[in-house]
């Protein structure tokens, strides 16, 4: 498949030294821990519905101790902490209300929202993923929404993760974070979509995952593209220009992910390229493959000169 990195092995393509954790499934740094917050997402504890159905229940407010709704959700983010905007807007979360007054560590007050109030003769509430209104979204700049789109960007992965052979675009992926944390921007997606996937990087590496990622591919070639130089450098191995150099590397990452978080991986599962990617390699092969015809002279068909012009009929 072409050139591949310097000391992979001969099964199917090279594994480098940097990134051999991947392949034997170990942590990316060995003997690091994994916070309890984290380790409550990436086990699969995390989830919002114990507060919906909670929230469901009270009438117009409702004040909870910050230990209830950590023990509610299985494990509170580390942006719920570190972060005041974690709470803004109407997020799928505790959808049909908002956060009214937070205290960090403390308490959180929520108070239903007009469209969380029912409006059927049974008095139905907004069902979880809706928003409570569209002036309740809330615009950010990326510096203060960037932290809470990394915590939602990791669960969604991880989502990514546990379907074997699964990828999502970079777009995709903007849409959903933003749809999840009722936090939305204006600034152009290629001006933010990379700073959040690097705190992932380093996320995902502080707590010894594989690289999550390797799963967010460009939706028109399949490829990760240059962002997922981050990775590299993180695992100590040199950035790349070469893309199925690089590609091969995010290759193996998939791999990891799946294994780590996949039901249905294959006991001989091999790192494999994005269908996107591989049809690209495969048309250029092709291409370079077959010889280009010399031009000929369309008078006495002699092969033209490098001029263009036939020594013999001019």
């Amino acid at each position: 498949m072409g050139r591949a990195p310097s000391g992979w092995d001969a099964r199917r393509r090279p594994v480098p030294s940097g990134m051999r954790h991947l392949r034997d499934g170990s942590n990316c740094q060995p003997g690091g821990g994994t916070s309890s917050a984290l380790a409550a997402m990436i086990n699969g504890m995390a989830n919002w519905q114990p507060l919906r159905d909670r929230l469901g229940r009270v009438g117009d407010s409702i004040t909870l101790d910050w230990d209830e709704i950590d023990r509610l959700v299985g494990g509170l983010p580390p942006s719920a902490t570190d972060h005041t905007a974690f709470w803004g807007g109407a997020r799928p979360a505790w959808a049909g209300f908002r956060a009214h007054e937070v205290r960090v560590g403390r308490e959180v007050t929520f108070v239903r929202t007009r469209a969380g109030a029912g409006s059927g003769p049974d008095g139905d509430h907004a069902t979880p993923g809706s928003f409570a209104s569209p002036d309740e979204i809330r615009w950010v700049g990326t510096n203060e929404g960037r932290p809470v789109w990394a915590d939602v960007a990791l669960h969604v992965l991880i989502g990514v993760a546990s379907r074997y052979g699964a990828v999502i675009s970079y777009s995709d992926l903007a849409a959903q974070v933003q749809e999840q944390s009722g936090l939305r921007t204006r600034v152009p997606l290629r001006n933010w979509i990379g700073g959040m996937l690097a705190e992932v990087v380093h996320r995902c590496h502080r707590e010894g995952l594989p690289p999550l990622t390797s799963l967010v591919v460009h939706k028109d070639d399949g490829q990760v593209g240059v962002g997922y130089d981050e990775v590299l450098t993180v695992l100590g191995i040199a950035p790349t220009d070469d893309q199925l150099e690089r590609e091969t590397y995010a290759a193996e990452g998939r791999l990891a992910c799946y294994r780590r978080w996949a039901n249905d991986v294959p006991p001989n599962a091999t790192a494999t390229l994005t269908a996107e990617f591989e049809r690209s390699v495969q048309w250029r092969r092709r291409r370079s493959a077959t010889p280009v015809p010399p031009a000929l002279c369309p008078t006495c068909s002699i092969q033209l000169p490098a001029s263009g012009g036939c020594d013999y009929c001019s």
